[in-house]
């Protein structure tokens, strides 16, 4: 078997179930309640036995907790079936805990609730979720916050963006064919105006011939065809005049030809450009309705974003108006009640009185049981008080004031005050048939008398005035053994009582350097 399992079984041999400390509804949890807590309550050792500070041996160290703990459990103040009902009692306890801050939060919520309406409903009416109300209350709101909550964004539509690139394409091939043409107009222009200053210096240079009739004069080849005078015979330059009158006029007859077609050729490129411009203003106008109808969407898209946020924000306030379910408001009331059946069955307040009673009755025997072991006079007058709460330990009260057990001074008073508290708690052990077994180990009661390190080995205490106190220990204890039925005393002692015939007979083992309590051959 591995330890556990051997406490355990030693734990049912004492009668010791499934139970947990008892930590009085202070909302700790007390530990398992095992042997390891029983033997605080039945070892002495020489060091706790004259402790001025420490009445329990692992009162003084981590053991401290679990050994208060276990007092109640104990003294018969709490049993298994308490044990579990604490238990229920504390998830119970757990449970509504969670329950009530739930209906906390939701009363807080309602605290707000009209604020928090009127103030989404504004929101709501001002991005569209709702119509304007004409009166708002707190109810009504409720109703149009759901319908608002239910809001959902309607299909999405963009503006086609290949159309809108086509578009901007044929707005190109436009302003391209409308530069074309206004560059051709220009050059139409130049020729126009070159032509027009062209004809009015040949008209010019005609208005003079004509005006010396040199166009009207006989073609003859022998006549002077400036002065119309009989030349004989014909001349290179006058061939070269009538050359140049001939050209000349063949050019104007050109440019009257000519004119009409340059004229034409320029409304054409007007026309051209008349037309252009009103197509690219269309396309340009088309662009731009395409550019508005996008702006929109973008717009109408972002009115969207802020209705969802705006629409989740009230279906958040819409589910919190639930509050707590009729389901849990039962749930909280049957756990009250549950929680109140089980605390008047457990009733703390009823098991701390009943500690303190048990506390005075075990002070109360104890200083019976004081009055015949050694003591100063001091004190005989005054009564042993045993606390068991948080600061376990023991005492005296006399007429005047309260003594902690330190300041009642000497290892004589401190030993008397220890044997006479343990005896008085196995009593109790007994009355309550507690599982603590009716035993108890002493480590040296002569330590007062004969410390160890001055007497190491048994010595020969003959009964005589300086040694009648130790005597009187021993005496109490054989006497408590009859007082008290199935109660066994251990006593580890160096002193031997030679004189006591009780105590010789009660020897069960007298250890010397030939046979000692741990052999010398077993391992180190």
């Amino acid at each position: 078997m591995n330890r556990n399992e051997v406490n355990k079984l030693v734990e049912a041999q004492f009668g010791i179930g499934e139970v947990k400390g008892e930590t009085f509804g202070t909302g700790r949890e007390g530990k398992r309640i095992s042997v390891r807590q029983v033997a605080p309550f039945i070892l002495q050792d020489d060091d706790v036995i004259i402790s001025k500070t420490t009445l329990l041996r692992g009162l003084n160290d981590e053991r401290r907790r679990q050994i208060i703990d276990s007092i109640p459990y104990f003294f018969g103040i709490s049993d298994e079936k308490a044990a579990a009902k604490v238990a229920t009692l504390r998830r119970l306890r757990a449970d509504l805990r969670r329950f009530e801050s739930r209906e906390k939060q939701q009363a807080a919520i309602r605290a707000e609730e009209s604020d928090r309406a009127f103030s989404l409903v504004t929101e709501a009416v001002s991005l569209g979720l709702i119509p304007k109300p004409s009166d708002v209350t707190l109810e009504t709101s409720e109703d149009l916050l759901k319908t608002a909550s239910q809001w959902r964004p309607g299909e999405k539509t963009t503006a086609s963006q290949d159309e809108l690139v086509l578009l901007y394409e044929r707005e190109q091939n436009l302003f391209r064919e409308l530069r074309s043409a206004r560059q051709n107009l220009k050059a139409a222009r130049a020729i126009e105006g070159d032509a027009n200053e062209f004809n009015e210096t040949s008209e010019t240079q005609r208005r003079r011939l004509e005006s010396i009739e040199l166009f009207n004069s006989p073609s003859d080849e022998t006549t002077c065809p400036l002065c119309n005078n009989s030349l004989g015979q014909e001349h290179s330059s006058t061939d070269a005049i009538r050359d140049a009158i001939e050209e000349l006029d063949r050019e104007l007859n050109e440019v009257e030809v000519e004119k009409p077609r340059i004229d034409g050729y320029l409304s054409e490129q007007l026309d051209t450009i008349q037309r252009v411009e009103g197509q690219l203003n269309q396309v340009r106008g088309q662009i731009g309705e395409l550019v508005e109808q996008e702006e929109r969407i973008a717009s109408a898209q972002q009115l969207d974003h802020e209705r969802s946020r705006l629409a989740g924000r009230i279906s958040l306030y819409v589910e919190s108006l639930s509050g707590v379910t009729s389901d849990e408001d039962l749930r909280i009331d049957v756990l009250r009640e549950q929680i109140a059946g089980l605390e008047a069955e457990v009733d703390v307040d009823g098991k701390r009185a009943r500690l303190e009673e048990e506390s005075q009755r075990i002070g109360t025997i104890a200083t019976k049981l004081l009055a015949e072991l050694p003591f100063e006079e001091e004190y005989r007058d005054g009564s042993v008080y045993f606390r068991a709460n948080n600061d376990v330990g023991c005492g005296i009260v006399t007429e005047t004031r309260s003594f902690s057990m330190r300041d009642v001074g000497s290892d004589e008073n401190y030993l008397s005050l220890h044997v006479s508290v343990l005896c008085s708690l196995h009593r109790h052990f007994a009355a309550n048939k507690s599982p603590v077994p009716g035993v108890l180990v002493f480590d040296q009661i002569s330590r007062p008398y004969y410390p160890p390190e001055e007497n190491p080995e048994e010595a020969d205490v003959p009964l005589s005035e300086d040694t009648k106190a130790v005597y009187r220990y021993f005496e109490f204890l054989f006497e408590e053994v009859k007082r008290q039925k199935g109660m066994q005393f251990i006593v580890i002692e160096h002193a031997y009582l030679a004189s006591n015939e009780d105590y010789k007979n009660a020897i069960v083992r007298r250890w010397n350097d030939e046979e000692k309590l741990i052999p010398d051959d077993w391992p180190k």
